[in-house]
């Protein structure tokens, strides 16, 4: 029997098994499911500005159903975007039928985490679009970068991450 871990279980044990060579391994996408596009592309592309590459209406086919655990016919649209030149279509919006979100009193089992520029425009845009901003901290890296992380949940309860690290003193 296969034991499910979540994502920040995963991304831990990649961060700490022996070093792996580059062409190995490579984060390809990461997908999210979501209710609403529109209401999903106000945060991801209107807000955190992420580049759209394809935006695709879609019929699901097998495949699609049974690994993402939707009816037949459940994906319906899917956009995809990119990071920058070397991060294509890093990140996939799958729109499903009848998805309800994530449950708002479970464990956030899984989360986004971006590397911004602008953070504090970021998060007065989210919170004037009413998204719920679940804490904005002083941050300290692991290497010991000072910066700002913001906390948020999309329009669908995902856990998305924002960080800047502040520009070295002189």
């Amino acid at each position: 029997m296969m034991k499910r871990i979540g994502f920040f279980t995963l991304v831990a044990l990649l961060s700490t098994a022996p070093a792996i060579a580059a062409e190995s391994i490579a984060l390809k996408r990461v997908p999210i499911v979501v209710s609403n596009m529109e209401n999903s592309l106000k945060l991801y592309r209107d807000i955190l500005q992420l580049t759209v590459e394809s935006d695709n209406m879609m019929q699901s086919d097998p495949h699609d159903e049974k690994v993402f655990n939707v009816p037949k016919g459940g994906m319906t649209r899917s956009v995809k975007f990119n990071l920058g030149p070397d991060q294509i279509r890093a990140v996939g919006l799958f729109e499903v039928k009848g998805y309800k979100g994530k449950d708002p009193k479970a464990p956030y089992d899984h989360g986004i985490v971006f590397r911004v520029t602008r953070i504090d425009e970021i998060r007065a845009q989210a919170k004037a679009a009413g998204i719920r901003i679940i804490d904005f901290v002083e941050l300290t890296t692991s290497d010991g970068q000072k910066g700002h992380e913001l906390s948020m949940l999309d329009p669908d309860g995902h856990l998305v991450l924002a960080y800047q690290v502040d520009a070295p003193k002189n």
